[in-house]
Formats: structure tokens, sequence, C-alpha cells
């Protein structure tokens, strides 16, 4: 007896959307200005020094996943880890693709 083809039903995955309401793989680029260091944090607080992550140099390249008010969440890699937290938004320039 042979066994009838079973179709999988094709399943879409959703679209994550940055920032800038664009695809996730079009995500915004900004690099770290006026500053020699920025704070990256891990919530959008700047009156505790506790939610540091790391600090980024100035000129320093980051990916801008979302926005929140006064902030960007970002993700930086800092050889040889990868960092994603809050930097301050007058802090970071958006590069034009």
């Amino acid at each position: 007896v042979e066994e009838p083809e079973v179709e999988e039903p094709e399943v879409e995955e959703p679209e994550v959307e940055d920032a800038g309401s664009q695809k996730s793989n079009n995500f915004k680029t900004g690099v770290v200005v006026n500053c020699k260091r920025l704070n990256l944090r891990s919530s959008p607080v700047k009156e505790n020094d506790e939610n540091i992550l790391t600090e980024l140099d100035a000129a320093t390249q980051v990916k801008v996943l979302d926005e929140k008010e006064e902030w960007y969440y970002v993700r930086v890699e800092k050889a040889p880890l990868e960092y994603t937290g809050y930097v301050m938004k007058k802090f970071i320039i958006i590069k034009r693709e």
C-alpha cells in the first residue's frame, strides 16, 4: 500500500524591522562623533553607571537596530566580542548608504 504524498505548508519567516522600518538586512550604519569615548549601555538610562557595558571610541561604526526617544539600540563589533546596547543619539551620525 502506497502512502499518499503530503505537502508541507510553506512557513514564512517574520520580517524584523529596524529603526527605519526597513528589512533586517538594511540596518542603518552610524558612527560615533562629538566625543572621545561613548558609553554603550544595557538600558537607556544615563543616571546610572552600573549599566555601562563598554566604551566606544570616536569614529567607531555601529549598526542601528532600533531607536527609543533620545537613544539608539545598536550592535557593535569590538574584537573579539560583539555587543548590543544603547547609545545616546546626539553622539551618532547616520551614514548615507
